[in-house]
């Protein structure tokens, strides 16, 4: 038993698709996507101008006083105040001041960790000395700074196991006008 294929035209008149034809479809397609992307992204754009408008008007309008009602009506919403709040707070402080006071401060001091905190208007260090002296001038020098307030001395402790002793101490301060 012979197998012979059997080739069917339904249309043999149709016409078949010139390369100029596909080539046509092909920039049409590549246009619609380019608007397509274009459109995406001036509707985000003007969904973060919304957003930003909206955030300007909160700060603006005075707060309603807060009830229990609508804090329990829908918490989604109060959180997302809340983050707003918090996320405006860290947007308006004075970073780059603050470093560059910490970094003008003359010393021999090596800074270990910097903890600001736009909550409490406060910066908390931790920091290493040679000794008590060069400890105290350090803080001696944040004390005279404008920049800070409330400078204070928290803790200090000698490193033994440290090679060559360092002097490790802690300190806050406090920018500006606390909450």
């Amino acid at each position: 038993m012979s197998h012979t294929r059997l080739h069917l035209e339904f249309a043999p008149n149709a016409r078949t698709r010139s390369p100029a034809a596909w080539l046509f479809l092909f920039a049409a397609l590549l246009l619609l996507a380019v608007l397509a992307v274009q459109v995406g992204h001036r509707l985000y754009s003007n969904a973060q101008q919304r957003q930003a408008t909206s955030e300007l008007d909160l700060r603006e309008r005075p707060e309603p006083p807060k009830t229990q009602a609508s804090v329990r009506g829908d918490p989604k919403e109060a959180s997302r105040l809340q983050w707003a709040r918090q996320t405006s707070r860290h947007l308006m402080a004075p970073w780059a001041d603050l470093f560059a006071a910490l970094e003008s401060a003359p010393s021999s001091v090596a800074l270990l960790v910097v903890e600001p905190s736009a909550d409490t208007r406060s910066v908390s260090l931790t920091a290493e000395a040679a000794n008590a002296t060069e400890m105290l001038n350090y803080l001696q020098a944040l004390q005279s700074d404008a920049r800070f307030a409330n400078v204070v001395l928290l803790s200090h402790a000698v490193e033994v196991q440290t090679p060559g002793s360092p002097l490790r101490f802690q300190l806050r301060a406090s920018w500006g006008e606390t909450p």
